[in-house]
């Protein structure tokens, strides 16, 4: 037979509950009570438990975000970094006037290179048309590039091009971060 933990008088257990940390006869008023605020305190450790266990997982989720969605979301903040930049410049492909539509388009395409996918100088203000219905107006852009930034621009994206078919280039997590931290710096620092 159990002891009961408040008046330690052995005792028959009448429920399930009677046992481990909640062993009290619950024959008397004072063990009635002290099963009580027992339980209320074990509620308590338990809740407070659960919140820390919570708060972890949610700082383990934050910690492990996936490839994909870094690439997307460093993608969204750099594009939107390049349109505020080249805010009110004309198309880099076709020099059509700037509007609201521009979007960021790349000179050598982030689909066949990755490693030029967030860099500065491969993204520019482009107008829609170029952009999508030119397939990138790669020859204009080309053009214009040198224009704007300059051939010492256009032979570094061209050796960075032919260096990534050579090499294999895989992202990692902390250099996307990387990447999604200092583009966040330089959008503030234009608005």
């Amino acid at each position: 037979m159990p002891r009961c933990l408040n008046c330690l008088e052995k005792f028959e257990k009448k429920y399930p509950n009677q046992m481990g940390k909640f062993r009290f006869c619950l024959e008397k008023e004072e063990c009635i009570k002290a099963f009580n605020d027992a339980r209320k305190e074990h509620d308590k450790r338990q809740k407070e438990k659960n919140k820390k266990d919570l708060d972890q997982a949610r700082k383990e989720k934050k910690d492990k975000q996936t490839l994909q969605y870094l690439k997307t979301n460093v993608t969204a903040i750099c594009h939107q970094y390049i349109r505020e930049r080249d805010k009110e410049l004309p198309c880099i492909s076709c020099g059509a006037k700037w509007n609201k539509n521009f979007q960021a388009g790349h000179f050598k395409k982030a689909e066949l290179y990755s490693n030029l996918k967030y860099h500065e100088n491969n993204i520019n203000g482009q107008c829609r048309v170029c952009n999508l219905r030119k397939d990138g107006n790669e020859a204009g852009y080309r053009i214009g590039l040198k224009n704007r930034k300059g051939q010492e621009i256009l032979d570094e994206l061209d050796q960075l091009a032919a260096d990534y078919k050579k090499d294999s280039f895989k992202w990692d997590r902390e250099e996307l971060k990387k990447i999604r931290e200092f583009y966040k710096e330089k959008l503030k620092g234009l608005k």
